[in-house]
């Protein structure tokens, strides 16, 4: 996911069943004082995501990183959801 701007720390990430949701928040401030006159701006936004996972992941396994505005999250398949082959007899 692409998060400019956005810290680790403004970063949530949760996990329930197989819905993952992607939450920040981006605030930032600006000052300017000349003399008698004062100016300060503050603007904040925040975004959440949801996307359903085709199938079941090992949520203890799970890892995320940020570098350079990308988050990475990596889910690995829980075990009772990879493909087994069946032997025919």
């Amino acid at each position: 996911a692409e998060v400019p701007g956005v810290e680790k720390k403004d970063l949530s990430i949760s996990l329930t069943d197989n819905l993952l949701t992607i939450r920040g928040q981006i605030q930032s401030e600006s000052k300017q004082e000349d003399g008698d006159y004062h100016r300060r701006e503050i603007s904040s936004s925040s975004f959440a995501r949801s996307f359903t996972l085709p199938g079941s992941v090992d949520s203890s396994k799970a890892t995320a990183s940020v570098k350079d505005g990308v988050l990475e999250i990596n889910l690995p398949k829980a075990e009772s959801s990879k493909k087994r082959n069946i032997a025919v007899k």
